[in-house]
């Protein structure tokens, strides 16, 4: 952006000077009776030059404006992959940490238990890996492949895989009840995926801290709002850290509300934690 700046100024700077040159060595010629040099032809001379600062300072303004809009909008990008991540990552690797361990505790006792939790681990790994071919495909859509050809963008998960995230946190162990209001809605993709990364990182926010509690997850739809809920008790709960200082999943959940014009609570509640989300229809 400075870069940008700091070029126009001295190209503005050194056609501004060098009509002033132009019109300085004109008053010395004329002084030694080599060039005749009216008055009159000096005040054409300086509109020009004011004209054309105005046309470069103009010019100039616009390369800053848009220099400026291409850094904010790479910024904004690399924050929303950034957070895409997060959300994949961290809910994989949480729910096969727990699964993996539960295989573990029983192996030598119920192999066929242990069977089963490695499963769920592996399946929880293949969907993770097949997310995060989706947002690799996003990537590379927007220029092409090597050949020219587009990769086909497979959608991201919406409100129509939540009750499938459901089935995968309680294979997980986590002791969770689900239940739907009202009618569902038709939304946009990227309201549909705001409310199911902020079901998955509740639910793996308990699975993680509180992993013997017992939670209630909601989805609520109305005219104007779908809101996303989910309590739990707070048994054998782990230090969860500060409300204020909550890690990048609670930051990445605010930001997409935001994004989208909602609004969410995240805290204590009752001896347990509850994050509440209310997602406008519409989006923002």
């Amino acid at each position: 952006m400075w870069s940008v700046q700091l070029s126009d100024r001295s190209r503005q700077s050194l056609i501004f000077g060098g009509l002033f040159v132009i019109l300085g060595l004109g008053f010395l010629l004329a002084s030694e009776g080599l060039l005749s040099f009216g008055g009159s032809l000096i005040w054409p001379v300086i509109l020009i030059s004011i004209g054309l600062n105005e046309i470069l300072g103009r010019s100039g303004r616009r390369q800053l404006e848009r220099a400026r809009s291409r850094q904010l909008a790479t910024a904004e990008e690399r924050v929303r992959i950034a957070r895409e991540l997060h959300d994949i990552v961290a809910h994989s690797v949480s729910v096969m940490t727990v699964q993996i361990a539960a295989a573990r505790r029983v192996a030598s006792k119920d192999p066929a238990a242990a069977d089963q939790a490695l499963g769920w681990a592996e399946h929880t790994g293949r969907q993770s890996l097949d997310e995060l071919r989706r947002i690799v495909n996003v990537l590379r859509s927007r220029s092409g492949d090597e050949d020219g050809s587009t990769v086909p963008i497979v959608p991201l998960p919406g409100l129509a895989e939540i009750p499938a995230l459901i089935d995968g946190m309680r294979a997980a162990g986590l002791n969770v009840t689900f239940r739907m209001e009202g009618e569902a809605q038709d939304v946009t993709p990227t309201v549909g995926l705001t409310a199911y990364r902020v079901m998955q990182e509740a639910l793996t926010n308990v699975l993680r801290h509180a992993p013997a509690a017992k939670a209630q997850a909601l989805l609520s739809y109305d005219d104007d709002e779908i809101e996303v809920r989910v309590i739990d008790d707070g048994a054998g709960v782990q230090d969860r850290g500060e409300p204020t200082n909550l890690g990048h999943g609670i930051l990445g959940m605010r930001e997409r509300l935001a994004a989208v014009g909602g609004e969410i609570t995240v805290g204590p509640n009752n001896g347990g934690w509850i994050v509440h989300a209310a997602i406008p229809v519409e989006g923002k």
